[in-house]
């Protein structure tokens, strides 16, 4: 499962960026995704696909540490592969840093991905933390390490 915000190993300051960060989801007109922040937009696409949960994610940057473009391309390719190979369609997102600090990511919003689930991909991918909402279309910060 997720690490508790006092059982991290991630710096205080990355949390708050991952906090901060809008999650944008390319969807219809598209859509932004708040942690903590109710989504109609994300409630409607739930309910579109039958899912009552939905991850978002990337294989960008893996651990926090900058990566070439083509490196987090592969490394996006391989977390397409294996969505494909658990039966899962994704809407293509982008992870945006709030104050333009860092480069967006590109990412995936995945409907119908237990918690359970979302955390084992986000390891498996080597993220730090991963943005997971349930059927109350609240998007939630899952800490992985």
């Amino acid at each position: 499962m997720n690490v508790a915000e006092h059982d991290s190993v991630l710096p205080r300051d990355l949390i708050q960026a991952y906090r901060q960060a809008r999650y944008r989801v390319h969807q219809g007109a598209g859509f932004t995704l708040a942690v903590n922040q109710y989504s109609a937009e994300l409630a409607a696409l739930l309910h579109g696909r039958g899912a009552e949960s939905a991850v978002f994610i990337t294989a960008w940057n893996p651990l926090g540490v900058a990566r070439r473009a083509e490196e987090n391309e592969s490394r996006q390719l391989r977390l397409c592969e294996d969505l494909q190979a658990r039966g899962l369609r994704a809407v293509p997102a982008r992870g945006c840093d709030a104050n333009g600090a860092w480069e967006g990511e590109d990412s995936l919003l995945v409907p119908g991905v237990s918690r359970f689930t979302t955390c084992e991909l986000g390891r498996l991918h080597e993220q730090n933390a991963v943005l997971w909402s349930g059927a109350d279309a609240i998007p939630r910060l899952l800490l992985l390490r």
